[in-house]
């Protein structure tokens, strides 16, 4: 697997030693300028970026931002060190670089686009807060990367990130996952934790929580509400320390009609809601979103895209949204007859 890139957003007040610092960074970071101090924190919330980089002979000019992002480290460059050779300025920005720690290569939440901006800000107000927080929208708009992030700007973020996907647990096993169970429970049982459990001193995360049974959903809503529980087969209580995100592309409101969830638990959940865009409705993102899997894809930066593919990747639905632009970008790469991508290379009529 291709190691990803790391992601730095570098500002400062003159635009060619932001220029000169694109230019000699090494190939394996993946660079966005901004070059107004003043919408660094919107850069931030749009790029995502693991490092921002400072380049200017003052004092700390961004103290704003670096207090409202703290786990974003900052690094003050001058002009000499983009006189560095490139192992010596590798070195200087790995250091802060590798502090964040996980640099996914899964679909990012790229964009500049104001509702992916809506979404992003609405997130971070969030994720400082103990609250549960239901994430909503299609399939392949980053649901499960939504809940990383706000994971990641929580005072929990050392804690651990259990994932559960409730549509791919059958109903009979629902409970031994969610809250364990004890040697002897049943048939063959040994000792096992749950995720309840697993999730401890950090943030649970239910994808597709419209699956859950409601019989689990009951037990749940308890936890959320009195912080106890019992793993099957055990009289000990246990603490259920966890912070809840979950996430649907179901209406939920009709579930609860229709019988398939509680109402009381469709409220405890839904204490904040944050809807994550469908592509289609944030179309002034693709090109960024096209680059940058172009440099994942092809760490040797030799590939190039034609407006001309631009437009039909434009103009197509994109019923599968991040997720199937990405697809469709690795198949053009694969498939491709020279390192220039036209529209003849995406075959979106399969999509």
């Amino acid at each position: 697997m291709k190691k990803p890139k790391v992601r730095i957003l570098v500002t400062g007040p003159q635009r060619e030693l932001l220029n000169k610092f694109q230019g000699v960074v090494p190939a394996h970071y993946e660079v966005f300028p901004c070059s107004a101090w003043t919408e660094v924190e919107d850069a931030i919330l749009a790029y995502s970026p693991h490092l921002v980089v400072e380049i200017h002979n003052q004092e700390h000019c961004c103290p704003e931002a670096s207090v409202k992002f703290p786990e974003i480290p900052f690094l003050r460059l001058e002009e000499a060190d983009l006189e560095a050779k490139p192992d010596e300025l590798d070195a200087l920005l790995s250091q802060p670089a590798c502090r964040l720690g996980d640099l996914s290569s899964e679909m990012p939440l790229l964009g500049n686009s104001v509702t992916l901006r809506n979404a992003l800000s609405q997130m971070h107000k969030l994720a400082r807060s103990r609250a549960p927080i239901l994430l909503t929208g299609e399939n392949g708009t980053g649901k499960e990367l939504a809940a990383k992030a706000i994971h990641q700007w929580s005072p929990w973020k050392d804690g651990p990130f259990v994932a559960v996907n409730c549509a791919a647990i059958p109903a009979a096993l629902a409970e031994t996952e969610l809250f364990g169970n004890v040697k002897g429970a049943f048939t063959d049982a040994i000792d096992r934790k749950g995720c309840i459990s697993q999730a401890s001193g950090g943030t649970l995360f239910l994808d597709e929580v419209g699956d859950l049974p409601r019989e689990q959903q009951a037990k749940l809503l308890r936890i959320l509400e009195t912080k106890d529980f019992h793993r099957i087969g055990s009289s000990t209580t246990e603490t259920g320390n966890f912070r809840l995100l979950c996430a649907t592309n179901l209406n939920l409101a009709e579930a609860v009609k229709n019988g398939a969830m509680r109402l009381d638990f469709y409220h405890r959940i839904r204490v904040a809601e944050v809807r994550l865009p469908p592509l289609r409705e944030r179309l002034e993102d693709l090109p960024l979103l096209v680059s940058h899997f172009l440099c994942q894809l092809d760490p040797g930066r030799t590939l190039t895209i034609t407006p001309h593919a631009l437009q039909k990747l434009q103009s197509h639905y994109w019923p599968g949204n991040v997720r199937e632009l990405r697809n469709s970008v690795e198949r053009a790469i694969l498939l491709r007859d020279s390192d220039r991508l036209d529209a003849k290379d995406f075959d979106l009529a399969q999509e």
